[in-house]
């Protein structure tokens, strides 16, 4: 009801862009909504002519997008959208959801002092070698962070029985400690 004219209530629909969906229309409907908050933009209305003149439509500023509209969000004011389905059975469903607040991702960033890099292989000298490829991997590169690196083999490789981990804070001790666990197990 608070509703300025510069700032109308913008009504869509999923129908107008890919049909009549029955019992996928709330699910369609929730993805457009989350795609068009994430990508700042609300998609246009294909087929709105004019609207139902039964309706009031001074009541709340109000507008059906003809052409795609920007959904800015730096106003401080957050995206809001609401989702109605009603199905054929008679269910209705309706939810309202709200934009994740826009984070830097410098700020969101955590900063260590130290890293753990975790290896882990199937056998003894698989382990060897997936040391001796982290090993050419930091040889000679500054463009290689060490936390990604740890990253990544922490939570994005299998572990296995065999194991080893290396405490470091950059690239160059840890390449001297992969050398030295190489040097061990030949």
């Amino acid at each position: 009801h608070d509703r300025s004219k510069d700032r109308p209530l913008v009504v869509g629909s999923v129908k107008t862009n890919i049909g009549h969906l029955e019992s996928a229309a709330g699910v369609a409907g929730l993805f457009k909504v989350v795609l068009s908050m994430q990508y700042g933009e609300i998609p246009r209305h294909l087929h709105f002519r004019e609207g139902n003149p039964h309706f009031d439509w001074n009541a709340v500023p109000r507008v059906v997008p003809a052409e795609p509209r920007p959904w800015a969000n730096g106003d401080g004011r957050s995206r809001l959208a609401g989702v109605s389905s009603f199905g054929f059975s008679g269910t209705n469903a309706h939810i309202v959801l709200e934009a994740a607040p826009i984070v830097d991702a410098a700020d969101a960033a955590i900063d260590r002092p130290l890293h753990v890099l975790t290896l882990s292989s199937k056998s003894n000298d698989a382990l060897r070698d997936l040391a001796g490829r982290y090993e050419e991997s930091f040889s000679g590169r500054t463009d290689v962070r060490l936390a990604d690196a740890a990253f990544t083999a922490n939570t994005g490789r299998s572990h296995f029985n065999h194991r080893l981990a290396g405490i470091a804070e950059t690239t160059a001790p840890a390449l001297g400690g992969l050398q030295g666990v190489r040097g061990n197990q030949e």
